[in-house]
């Protein structure tokens, strides 16, 4: 009887595991923010120019860009030539010079769902020269109005292909996440682009996203969690994100309960997260294994 009982304890245990590739991300805290004026984090970008450098903005109308030092500290500040209307997210990506990262600005809030325009604006990445305090300008800026092609939505992700330059918008609603999507053929500052809509997601409330750099792998989260999908090769992202996915953490001890910004690590090895609120901490994932999905 008692070799029966820890042979059904040790079944129970290991029936208990989640496989390798499903286990949490193993996590640390980085640093705190040390700025009291990024106190609403929604968009964080890592930067490809600058080593352990976040691109970090607030929520709403704000037309400041802070460009974040993992250890907490502001390194630098970007004043957006333009109004906002409601800034969400932050994406890093191609753009029309080949070999240039252009950062994507998601001017694509809508609470009320009454906004006909929304707008994505697009600059190559500033490099920092070293110390800090540096007030940045924005070269070769530009703007791309978008329209849905049935209705207003509300979106907090933005999304860019590093394959394609295709640039994704993901809703944020109650039962479901529609995601649209605008070639990079389409981009053209003078006319509006109609969005094309490309499918609907089973998750709910999507606040934030992120792609990796070798474009293999991208993540939506909420406030306290996450969803990682696996891209195969030559697919695009719609295909990818049909297919069910693996959550994942997305906040981590210590920070605040209302969490909007995630971003990969250049090299794809994990992502960063950050909530909303003063002196909040910098969060690290590191992913155990490569998802297969």
């Amino acid at each position: 009887m008692l070799v029966v009982a820890l042979v059904l304890t040790v079944v129970a245990t290991c029936a208990g595991r989640a496989p390798a590739a499903d286990t949490a991300p193993a996590v640390r805290q980085l640093g705190r923010i040390l700025s009291n004026r990024l106190d609403e984090v929604s968009g964080m970008a890592a930067s490809r120019q600058n080593p352990d450098i976040l691109w970090m903005h607030n929520d709403g109308a704000a037309r400041q860009l802070y460009a974040v030092h993992t250890s907490g500290r502001v390194r630098a500040r970007l004043q957006l030539p333009t109004s906002i209307t409601d800034l969400e997210d932050i994406a890093i990506g191609p753009g029309p010079t080949p070999g240039v990262d252009y950062l994507y600005l998601g001017d694509v809030g809508d609470n009320q769902r009454d906004r006909d325009e929304i707008r994505v604006l697009r600059f190559p990445e500033p490099r920092l020269e070293p110390g800090g305090g540096m007030e940045l300008s924005v070269d070769g800026f530009e703007q791309l109005r978008l329209t849905y092609p049935d209705d207003s939505y509300d979106a907090e992700a933005l999304l860019v292909d590093p394959v394609t330059g295709d640039v994704l918008i993901v809703t944020k609603e109650k039962k479901r996440a529609r995601l649209f999507v605008v070639r990079a053929e389409r981009w053209n500052g003078s006319t509006a682009a109609t969005l094309e809509p490309v499918g609907k997601l089973k998750v709910k409330y999507i606040s934030g996203g992120d792609i990796s750099r070798d474009g293999r792998h991208v993540i939506l989260r909420r406030e306290s969690r996450a969803w990682l999908w696996s891209r195969r090769d030559g697919e695009r992202f719609e295909a990818a994100l049909a297919r069910p996915p693996r959550q994942v953490p997305v906040r981590m001890k210590g920070q605040s309960l209302n969490g909007e910004a995630v971003a990969f690590l250049p090299d794809g090895s994990g992502y960063y997260t950050v909530s909303e609120g003063r002196s909040e901490p910098i969060g690290l994932f590191r992913l155990d294994a490569k998802p297969q999905n």
